[in-house]
């Protein structure tokens, strides 16, 4: 899941929260994980979430994976929200070469890197009009290929 950019911070990068049974895929390419923001922000000597992007990017990654990520404003069911929620999201994501102020990536609607359907099956229309990353798939597309290296968000 993606929302356009909320907090004016995405004009480099598109930042994605895992979400299965959405339908929607990103193709990770090459990828790199961390448990926190910190610890990508320290190996990539960056600061900020766009700086980060620029950098992963001009190393060559497409995206991060961040696996434990504790974040109480936009993960609203840890335990901190709930006395008795989960600690971490469950998976994040940032696409280093994407533009998350645009709700599908880019101005021009969704790239390639963003699929939908049964594993990844399909291309996604996405209409930037929306807030969130949105994908109309065509029910008569006979494309059956599925494509791997991808996760649900």
């Amino acid at each position: 899941m993606h929302q356009q950019d909320p907090f004016g911070d995405e004009h480099f990068g598109a930042w994605f929260m895992y979400a299965p049974g959405s339908g929607v895929y990103f193709q990770l390419g090459q990828t790199i994980d961390f448990q926190e923001h910190n610890d990508a922000f320290s190996h990539f000597g960056a600061w900020g979430n766009e700086v980060l992007s620029k950098e992963a990017a001009a190393q060559n990654y497409d995206s991060i994976q961040f696996l434990a990520h504790i974040d109480h404003v936009n993960y609203q069911c840890d335990n901190y929200n709930t006395n008795g929620g989960l600690r971490y999201m469950g998976l994040e994501i940032v696409a280093t070469r994407l533009v998350g102020t645009y709700s599908c990536g880019t101005k021009d609607g969704a790239p390639s890197e963003i699929r939908a359907g049964w594993h990844a099956s399909r291309p996604c229309s996405c209409s930037n009009k929306l807030q969130y990353l949105n994908c109309q798939v065509n029910a008569s597309h006979s494309n059956s290929s599925a494509v791997h290296n991808v996760v649900m968000v």
